[in-house]
């Protein structure tokens, strides 16, 4: 599968991202750090794979033992569509 290239663009007063590869629209979503680990207040945007793998890096680099198949899946609950 091919690695997803991305340019931000502004469209309906929402940021979107353009997969150039493909020509595709892909809506921008958040992740808020704060929302699974009190206290922390990282802000994640992208697309989820790419949230997904900055909260990895994000978790490994505090604890390398954080990142567990139930943390992801709190993190996917909470992914939103960035405003």
């Amino acid at each position: 599968m091919a690695e997803l290239k991305t340019s931000p663009r502004t469209a309906g007063g929402k940021t979107r991202l353009i997969d150039r590869a493909y020509n595709l629209e892909v809506a921008v979503k958040q992740f808020m750090c704060g929302d699974v680990v009190p206290g922390c207040s990282a802000v994640l945007r992208g697309t989820e794979n790419e949230i997904l793998t900055a909260v990895a890096a994000h978790a490994d680099a505090d604890d390398p033992t954080a990142v567990t198949d139930s943390l992801l899946a709190q993190v996917r609950e909470r992914i939103v569509i960035a405003a």
